[in-house]
Order: structure tokens, then C-alpha cells, then sequence
């Protein structure tokens, strides 16, 4: 069975998931940081966890123990994984699942997010698959359908 799990702070990386969930016909998993991020101050401190690989916990989630298949959508916060995906890759019973990613950010760097989570994923036992990213995002537009699209098509091809 597969699933879309994604954590969206500003609702770009929510938009995607759904979609890409919709054209799977799976379901959705929204991760929920326990500590609600407002204003100013939490763009300076996600980036900064997000910088040094740190983790921001979580709400309890659904058991992801009988899904095979995993797509993980999340932002990149300063060329990094988001803190918030830490905690899950962390404390999620990944071991033995196929796990593709897809990002959005409002830039175009995130090779170096790609690598730091393809290491993480594979520390906890994951099998990393396809990787997607969705930069320079402002809109779910129709070059994102497309993009989308090709990840679906790529992870379909094995």
C-alpha cells in the first residue's frame, strides 16, 4: 500500500502531496509540529534548526506500519531538511519501506537537501527511491502538474 505523508507550513508542499496522492489514489498523512510556528521569529529559528539537522517534534500521526510505499513531501528551509521531517525520518518506523521524496521551496538549491535526506532515509533502515523537488514554487501551476507527473511516471518505472 502506498501513502503521501508531507509537512507543509505555508501549504505549497499540501497542494503537491494531494495531488500526487490523487493521481495514486492513496491517502494523505499531514505531520503537525506540536509547537505552532507564527510570525518573524520562526522563519530565523526553523532555519537555524534546519541548519544544524535538528528536529522539531511532532503531533501523533497515523501508524505508517502497514504501508509498503511512502511519498514524503516537505519544504526546504536554508538548503536543508525541515525540522519537522527530521523528527519523522528519526522516530518513524521507516526500516524495510520505499520511501520517494518530493520538495518545494521558494529557491532552486535543494541538492543538498536531496543528499541529506537519502542519508537519513538509509541510516534508518529505509530504501530511498525517486527525488523530486518543485523550486522557485509560488503557485501550483501547470509546469508543477508536470513535474509531478514525471515523478509519478518515474517511480511507476521502477
Amino acid at each position: 500500500m502506498k501513502i503521501a505523508i508531507y509537512f507543509s507550513h505555508s501549504g505549497h508542499t499540501k497542494k503537491v502531496a494531494e495531488y500526487i496522492a490523487g493521481k495514486l489514489n492513496c491517502e494523505t498523512i499531514r505531520l503537525e509540529e506540536e509547537k505552532k510556528r507564527r510570525g518573524l521569529v520562526h522563519f530565523f529559528v526553523g532555519g537555524f534548526k534546519a541548519v544544524r539537522g535538528l528536529e522539531e517534534k511532532l503531533l501523533p500521526f497515523k501508524d505508517i506500519g502497514p504501508y509498503a510505499e511512502i511519498f514524503l513531501g516537505l519544504p526546504v528551509w536554508a538548503g536543508k531538511t525541515c525540522p519537522a521531517v527530521n523528527f519523522f525520518i528519526n522516530h518513524a518506523p521507516l526500516e524495510g519501506k520505499k520511501v520517494h521524496v518530493f520538495f518545494t521551496l521558494g529557491g532552486d538549491d535543494w541538492q543538498k537537501a536531496g543528499e541529506q535526506i537519502r542519508s537519513m532515509l538509509s541510516a534508518k533502515g529505509a530504501l530511498p527511491g525517486a527525488v523530486s523537488a518543485f523550486p522557485n514554487f509560488r503557485e501550483f501551476n501547470e509546469t508543477c502538474v508536470r513535474t509531478a507527473d514525471d515523478f509519478i511516471n518515474t517511480v511507476s518505472k521502477g
